[in-house]
């Protein structure tokens, strides 16, 4: 099974401020109506591999906590 998502990594703050959306025009969209646009890196696509749900819950709660952006 595949997770794909589309991210905008904050460069100004934390990661806790990445915009994330199910399609690439859902964060452009969002970056239109951010105050500080230019505080955002550029928009990647990211896709995650897992089994099943329980396998993408392990992933995002190990220790590397599913860092797939990276």
């Amino acid at each position: 099974m595949k997770l794909t998502y589309w991210v905008s990594q904050c460069l100004n703050d934390s990661d806790a401020y990445n915009i994330r959306a199910k399609t690439k025009r859902e964060v452009f969209d969002q970056l239109a109506n951010t105050h500080d646009p230019d505080g955002y890196g550029p928009v990647k696509k990211v896709t995650v591999d897992y089994d099943d749900g329980f396998d993408l819950m392990a992933q995002c709660l190990n220790e590397g906590r599913g860092y797939w952006e990276g």
